[in-house]
């Protein structure tokens, strides 16, 4: 492979690359944010910033669900059915949490085929 080529070649490459890390990034920082927004308007139903104080104040994403799913046991739990539903989506957010931190964390190759 010519010199020229190669280096087009893997400049092609790590753009497409970082192309779609972005777009898992941005996704993942989406769900993250509806579930900010989610729990501050029931924790906090008065005063929304102060559950976005609470959620920010947790330093991982893990330890965000966790307070969320606990937060949500707490006020769901005469309503089985909702509580059903966020309970499934929550079990759902360790396999995308695998996925994301694959994509994101992933090695990169930047030699030639």
């Amino acid at each position: 492979m010519a010199e020229g080529n190669w280096k087009q070649t893997v400049t092609t490459k790590i753009a497409n690359h970082a192309l779609h890390v972005g777009r898992v990034t941005m996704a993942w920082n989406a769900l993250q944010t509806a579930q900010s927004d989610i729990f501050a308007r029931m924790v906090t139903p008065s005063d929304h910033q102060l559950g976005y104080t609470i959620w920010h104040t947790v330093r991982s994403d893990r330890s965000e669900r966790e307070l969320f799913s606990n937060a949500l046991k707490h006020l769901l739990k005469t309503r089985p059915k909702p509580l059903e539903e966020f309970t499934w989506f929550l079990g759902k957010m360790p396999g995308l949490e695998y996925r994301r931190n694959n994509v994101v964390h992933a090695p990169h190759e930047n030699g030639p085929e």
